[in-house]
This record gives structure tokens, C-alpha cells and sequence, in this order.
């Protein structure tokens, strides 16, 4: 009997007749409407490449990082900071010096470093200090 029920089931939907279609009729009080072209403007097509044409070409790329200051960094400290939480806190410290000042040095935090000596100074130091590992 269950199998019967699967079987009527599956034919709910089948056996249904098909749907109707109706077309709307045209109202008789009102005048046909007016078809008006729709008009869509295609842009022309670009001219075609030509070598030369364009930007002005690139400068030529490089891995090496700019060296634009006299600043060197001479040495990488960790000092005491302001107490946090009545905890003593560490903060790590460039000292940095100028070629052209060699008397001149200032102990720099390391959030600010890029403000005193070039990206390049600062990497090629650290690559110094991992080779000395």
C-alpha cells in the first residue's frame, strides 16, 4: 500500500493538465502606440598601435633600494622605555651617526628610523648583523 502512495506521488505533478496561455488584447479606447526607433550610439573604433605611440617609456628597474642620506646606523640597542603598568618596558634603539657629522649621534627608536637614515642604510645593517650570526 505504501508503494502505491510513492507511486501516486510522484504522478501528482504529471498528471495535471498543462497551464494556459492567454495573449492580452489590445484596448479599444486607447490609439496605437508609435514605435520610435531607439537609437545607441557606437563609439568608433581607436586607431590602430603604432610603435612609438604612448607614454614615454619607463625608467629602467632596480632591486637596489635608494641610498639618499649621510646617516649610518652604528649600532642596535635595547634600552629601558616609560613604564607601562608600573612594569619596566624595552624598547629597541638605533644609534645613529652622519658621515659628514662623524661627532654627531642620537639614539633613534625603531618606529622611527626611517625618518633619520634611508631604506637601503637600514637593510643593508641588519643583513650585516644576520651574516655576523
Amino acid at each position: 500500500m505504501s508503494e502505491l502512495r510513492h507511486n501516486d506521488n510522484m504522478n501528482y505533478f504529471a498528471s495535471r493538465s498543462a497551464p494556459t496561455w492567454t495573449v492580452p488584447k489590445p484596448r479599444e479606447n486607447h490609439a496605437p502606440s508609435r514605435l520610435r526607433p531607439l537609437e545607441i550610439p557606437l563609439p568608433s573604433l581607436p586607431k590602430r598601435y603604432e610603435q612609438g605611440d604612448g607614454p614615454p617609456p619607463l625608467a629602467p628597474l632596480s632591486m637596489i633600494v635608494k641610498n639618499d642620506s649621510t646617516a649610518r646606523i652604528l649600532d642596535k640597542r635595547v634600552m629601558r622605555g616609560p613604564p607601562k603598568n608600573d612594569e619596566i618596558s624595552l624598547q629597541l634603539y638605533y644609534v645613529v651617526g652622519w658621515s659628514d657629522l662623524p661627532a654627531a649621534r642620537v639614539a633613534i627608536q625603531a618606529q622611527q628610523i626611517h625618518e633619520y637614515v634611508s631604506p637601503r642604510e637600514l637593510e643593508d645593517f641588519e643583513y650585516k648583523l644576520y651574516l655576523e650570526r
